[in-house]
């Protein structure tokens, strides 16, 4: 499982602890007496979430008494009002050049497990760099 990976790099970013159920372990395997919890028995599952995330930036807008905007500067990649991630290039760079993937395949890919819609002339002019004459 995940190679190249040092096991003290592995840490859990889920931690879900699971307590006795008493009422139902009364019943059924745990007999009447005092009990210490002296720990617990660990178990791991290695997952890949993957999802979209929107990052928005808020400008802040100071206005004077004479009704004069002074507007916060945004970050330099965050050029337009929408726009996608670095992430999201990525990705479709990856699945249309290296996997071969159809563009509108692609399309589909970010719509069904996203519910990202993307362009074809978004994979090819803005991810590609790809202009037509």
């Amino acid at each position: 499982m995940c190679n190249n990976i040092h096991k003290s790099d592995l840490k859990s970013s889920i931690y879900l602890q699971i307590n006795i159920d008493y009422l139902f372990q009364l019943q059924t395997l745990l007999p009447l007496g005092d009990y210490t919890l002296i720990g617990y028995e660990r178990r791991q599952v290695f997952d890949i979430d993957i999802r979209c995330v929107v990052t928005e930036y808020q400008a802040e807008i100071l206005q004077d008494q004479q009704r004069q905007r002074f507007t916060a500067a945004f970050p330099a990649e965050v050029s337009k009002a929408a726009k996608y991630g670095n992430g999201v290039k990525v990705q479709a760079v990856y699945l249309s050049q290296y996997q071969l993937i159809p563009y509108n395949r692609v399309q589909e890919h970010f719509q069904n497990q996203f519910s990202l819609p993307i362009s074809e002339g978004s994979i090819l002019v803005g991810f590609l760099g790809i202009v037509g004459d």
